[in-house]
């Protein structure tokens, strides 16, 4: 998780006949590592743009972990996106209360950066072998993730059936005003190291090479939770969400459009909870392999023979084209997570 530190800022746009602000707010952020801050930023925005901006005293503050903070306010206010980081509010008491949110956003990262700090620093020491009791405290953290993996897991399907209108729309030649769109994927040929390995294993090994490395990944045991396991205001709101799937018809994207707003929303909380009690349940594993019943979390040195392509390549680019697979093209369906 990127920790680092930057200015979070709410630019603002004067009408110029009025004078006065219009409805459009750009969030976005400057890293403190880049040596500016929001106001070298607000110069480099107003750069082409038409009308005046302005950055107001209490627009823009310094937080932690910025990137996070970022893209929770994106998220969490994807309704009011209007293109790119630029949003659209109803009023000046709605911008005052996303300031008052993003705020409120950084104070809690401020809160949660120790706890995933000393889980970083655990994950690159060994483990001492040894399993540990399960105490009330790991035993609730399990539950925790696994209502969060449960709410992902819920809103992706809803998110799968929207994606699938969307496509079937697509196919079919119709205009869905934005909601989605076709994007073409052009890949470049993947080495194929498998065929050089089976052909060539002599020039295979020769360009191995052998690093130790502290290996180790947090396994926490899987609780199975239905949708009435979850919270009752949870389940309210994924069976709204999925009558209004369910009941939208042709050329109504917009509502589509409106539940994947939301869901992208919902999935950024999820995510958040899940990543933190994650965290969490690693402190409580300390130096410990494993929490009975709860978690294990084997972190041990191992040795792990890696093909140096860009060694091989060097020494035999001839050889190097004929394992060059062709390059692909492919393409999906993209939804939009802006309101339209």
């Amino acid at each position: 998780m990127d920790l680092g530190s930057g200015e979070l800022y709410f630019v603002r746009e004067i009408d110029p006949k009025t004078k006065k602000y219009t409805s459009f707010v750009k969030i976005g952020l400057v890293h403190e590592k880049e040596g500016r801050d929001s106001l070298n930023r607000l110069s480099e925005h107003q750069t082409g743009n038409p009308r005046t901006l302005d950055l107001p005293p209490g627009n823009y503050f310094r937080s932690p972990a910025i990137n996070r903070v970022e893209a929770m306010m994106h998220k969490v206010y994807a309704r009011n996106r209007i293109s790119g980081e630029w949003f659209e509010f109803e009023s000046e008491r709605q911008v005052i209360a996303a300031i008052k949110k993003a705020q409120s956003l950084a104070s809690e990262v401020v809160y949660q950066i120790p706890t995933f700090t000393k889980a970083a620093k655990l994950g690159l020491t060994q483990d001492n072998g040894k399993v540990i009791s399960a105490t009330p405290n790991a035993e609730n953290l399990l539950r925790k993730i696994a209502v969060a993996r449960a709410k992902k897991s819920k809103l992706s399907e809803i998110a799968k059936v929207v994606s699938s209108k969307l496509k079937t729309a697509l196919d079919n030649g119709l205009d869905v005003d934005g909601a989605a769109e076709e994007v073409r994927i052009n890949r470049k040929g993947k080495f194929n190291l498998a065929l050089l390995k089976s052909e060539d294993p002599r020039t295979y090994n020769k360009y191995l090479v052998r690093s130790q490395t502290l290996s180790g990944r947090l396994v926490v045991t899987k609780i199975l939770l239905d949708l009435e396991d979850l919270d009752e205001g949870f389940q309210s709101l994924a069976k709204q969400l999925s009558l209004k799937v369910a009941k939208a018809n042709k050329n109504q994207y917009r509502i589509l459009n409106e539940v994947q707003l939301e869901l992208t929303n919902e999935i950024a909380v999820a995510e958040w909870d899940e990543e933190f009690a994650l965290a969490e349940l690693k402190l409580a594993c300390g130096k410990n392999r494993s929490i009975q019943g709860v978690c294990t979390w084997k972190r041990e040195l191992v040795e792990k023979d890696s093909f140096d392509e860009k060694a091989f390549k060097l020494k035999n680019p001839a050889k190097y084209e004929l394992y060059l697979e062709q390059p692909t093209t492919s393409t999906y369906v993209r939804v939009s997570k802006r309101k339209i």
